[in-house]
């Protein structure tokens, strides 16, 4: 019986630090895309003013 309840605490840990782990990694991806997409309007927006001034 011992044998059954260790599987079932060890898949439990195992589901709650996958699930952590997931989180995180969504997180810093979340991070990151928002920054590189943040970098990518603002370089939009320098080439727009570039070219209304004519240059």
């Amino acid at each position: 019986m011992f044998g059954m309840e260790a599987f079932a605490l060890g898949l439990a840990v195992y589901v709650v630090v996958s699930a952590i782990l997931i989180a995180v990694g969504a997180w810093i991806l979340h991070a990151v895309l928002r920054s590189a997409i943040r970098k990518a309007l603002i370089d939009v927006n320098e080439h727009e003013r570039r070219v209304a001034r004519g240059g």
